[in-house]
């Protein structure tokens, strides 16, 4: 598989899991109300594909270590996620980078072309 795959994987479970978590953690928390219910004036919550392009969305922002501060965590559950989520992304980012890196500087160089 290529490195593209496990990111799209990667990307899939982070989803998966912020859903979990802000669908959960509403039962368990009382003075701290998750994203679900932080946004749940825009989100719909029976709308399934909603939600996950919204989560989607959400990971790739944090990721990409862009972080819009458009939507946010509401818990400190979901503020260490986001912190994890933020040092896998960019490790990720630099391992790319290490492949890129080491593509361009090495023996061949596209001398062949």
């Amino acid at each position: 598989m290529t490195i593209m795959t496990y990111m799209l994987y990667m990307v899939h479970i982070f989803a998966c899991i912020w859903i979990y978590i802000g669908d959960k953690t509403s039962y368990l928390l009382e003075n701290e109300s998750p994203w679900m219910i932080k946004y749940a004036s825009t989100l719909d919550r029976d709308d399934k594909y909603q939600m996950y392009v919204f989560a989607l969305y959400w990971v790739f922002t944090i990721i990409a270590t862009v972080g819009y501060g458009d939507y946010t965590g509401g818990t400190r559950i979901e503020y260490c996620i986001s912190m994890v989520y933020e040092f896998l992304g960019i490790l990720f980012v630099s391992f790319w980078m290490f492949c890129i890196n080491s593509i361009a500087n090495s023996e061949n160089n596209f001398k062949n072309f």
